[in-house]
């Protein structure tokens, strides 16, 4: 299940792993005064993705351009 972050009405910005139905009955509560009338917040994603294999050959200046220089 994914996180979601959210802002109560009270001010207070939490975040909550939850199923969508759960987002859509609005079963969701502040944790702090309990009210049900949230809004989505939303913020960077993260997104964490395997390096592209490639036959090109190795950079020689590999320690200096982090092999994205395209040599």
């Amino acid at each position: 299940m994914p996180f979601y972050d959210f802002r109560c009405g009270c001010g207070n910005e939490f975040n909550v792993m939850a199923r969508i139905a759960d987002i859509e009955r609005r079963s969701i509560k502040c944790p702090k005064c309990g009210s049900a009338d949230l809004s989505r917040v939303y913020g960077n994603i993260n997104v964490i993705a395997a390096p592209a294999k490639t036959n090109a050959p190795a950079c020689p200046n590999e320690h200096i351009c982090g092999a994205r220089c395209r040599h």
